[in-house]
């Protein structure tokens, strides 16, 4: 979770979430990362969402994960950085499924299946 201070514009977040996604990209450890900027219309704050190497095929912890690449976020301006372990998935479940398409009736429809 990325958070900057009030009075933050959608660039603002958007420079914050460009550079922590970049430092996340470049671990060997980071399979993906999505990046969803907005929490009930409040531009000021960003999720990422980060898909591990399963860990198996990983030195590190998610915790040592964690803890090494958190002093490279002290670079990004104004933005206060949280990792949020969510075990299971992105919702914490064992199935996560991301719906993406140019139409948004048919993404609505199908979601609601």
């Amino acid at each position: 979770r990325i958070e900057l201070p009030p009075g933050s514009t959608l660039a603002d977040t958007t420079r914050a979430v460009d550079q922590v996604a970049a430092i996340l990209r470049r671990q060997p450890e980071v399979v993906q990362a999505f990046e969803f900027i907005g929490d009930d219309g409040d531009i000021r704050i960003a999720n990422l969402y980060i898909d591990l190497v399963p860990r198996g095929e990983r030195e590190a912890s998610t915790k040592e994960f964690e803890r090494r690449i958190a002093p490279q976020f002290a670079g990004v301006a104004d933005a206060r950085i949280n990792f949020n372990s969510m075990g299971g998935g992105f919702g914490g479940r064992d199935v996560t499924i991301m719906l993406a398409g140019d139409d948004p009736a048919l993404l609505d429809a199908t979601a609601r299946k």
